[in-house]
């Protein structure tokens, strides 16, 4: 097993702790650390170096809980052509449902997020987040 991997890991699970503050809907599980763990190794690193690329890079706009800190989208991203079609390749997807469907988790994660006062998901919560995976897991 890649370090990277487990240090993904550790960011989803952090990702999901923020989640459960205010939402019940499950956004990591067993099954997607699986699904990363089976993630062919050099695919994997590509879209892991560019998910830290987008978080540590100053034009990040916004943040949130997008497709650019998404080791999912990032990974099946190139996959076609066609914006959504590698949305059904996707274990996430798979899990979750996909998420540009309304019955999605990541959907319903988001409508939940639409209440609060303030976005947990800034680029500092992200870049904080990595750079602490990144120091456990060496």
């Amino acid at each position: 097993m890649i370090k990277e991997k487990e240090q993904c890991i550790e960011f989803q699970r952090a990702k999901a702790a923020e989640v459960k503050k205010f939402c019940d809907i499950k956004y990591h599980t067993k099954k997607d650390e699986r699904a990363i763990r089976k993630m062919d190794d050099e695919k994997f690193l590509r879209a892991w170096e560019d998910l830290k690329r987008y978080v540590f890079s100053d034009s990040m706009i916004g943040a949130g809980l997008v497709a650019y800190v998404c080791i999912f989208c990032l990974y099946h991203y190139d996959e076609s052509d066609n914006d959504w079609d590698y949305c059904h390749n996707c274990a996430y997807g798979k899990n979750h449902g996909i998420c540009a469907y309304t019955y999605s988790d990541w959907r319903k994660i988001l409508k939940g997020m639409y209440y609060l006062a303030t976005q947990p998901f800034t680029n500092k919560f992200y870049r904080d987040l990595l750079n602490k995976v990144m120091e456990e897991k060496t």
